[in-house]
């Protein structure tokens, strides 16, 4: 990992424009709630698995090949056993990207939505490659960013805009330690706080109480089962009897 150095050729200006006009398209910007179809292009809601599939490869057309300089071949990470393993090894994680994810606010929002949430449509059939690697990336440069106190995502441009600065946090909602749930939680306040002072309308302030129970719903199944029951087959890993009863019903994984 130690012997790793980006692309430059790759990740550079013009993949972080091209990310952020991609993603941000005809978003909500300011102390709004984000715009329903904007919703359900980030989260897959409300769109048949034919457009889905549309727009994963649509995602992939456009950005597997920056990915694909990040891959777990070249960016090879120390394995992490738990919470408190993570975040020991998150320094050295995060070293060879951090320089370039901290030089300024659009930069860093583009690479967390690039290996946050583009991985995750790119590689929806591979789907130990976000989880297990894009996701330890990404929380690790999250976890130097706040330790070093650098925040961008109380940069003005962003701090009371729902539709982008809530990126910077959901990378913690997907991880499966209890701990970051907690980190999660005091980050959405802020952020409620944020809009609300600036000036939130009735919109904004019903998508963030929504934010929070939908939080609430992926913190109980950590606390629950250690893991999110969901992600099970797509990672090998074998269900517990409670966990196939949970799956055959309703839930926010089945959108």
């Amino acid at each position: 990992m130690s012997d790793f150095t980006f692309d430059q050729k790759v990740l550079n200006a013009t993949l972080y424009t091209n990310v952020w006009n991609f993603w941000f398209e005809d978003c909500s910007v300011g102390p709004v709630a984000p715009k329903q179809e904007n919703l359900d292009r980030w989260l897959g809601s409300n769109i048949s698995p034919g457009d889905q599939a549309v727009f994963d490869k649509l995602c992939a057309e456009k950005f597997s090949y920056a990915l694909d300089t990040l891959k777990p071949s070249l960016y090879k990470l120390p394995s992490c056993a738990s919470y408190s393993d993570e975040v020991a090894k998150a320094g050295a994680i995060a070293a060879p990207l951090y320089l370039e994810f901290s030089s300024n606010p659009s930069t860093s929002l583009s690479l967390v939505v690039l290996l946050d949430q583009l991985s995750r449509n790119i590689y929806r059939d591979k789907q130990k490659l976000p989880y297990y690697h894009f996701d330890l990336i990404n929380r690790s440069l999250l976890r130097i960013m706040f330790a070093n106190n650098y925040r961008p995502d109380l940069d003005p441009s962003i701090r009371t805009s729902i539709s982008q600065r809530m990126w910077y946090y959901l990378p913690f909602m997907h991880s499966e330690h209890m701990e970051d749930h907690a980190t999660f939680e005091e980050l959405l306040e802020s952020l409620r706080k944020d809009v609300e002072e600036a000036g939130g309308d009735e919109k904004a302030m019903a998508f963030m109480a929504y934010f929070l129970v939908y939080e609430k719903a992926h913190f109980d199944l950590i606390k629950k089962f250690g893991r999110y029951p969901y992600r099970n087959e797509g990672l090998g890993r074998t269900s517990t009897e409670e966990e196939l009863e949970l799956l055959k019903g309703p839930g926010f994984w089945k959108h």
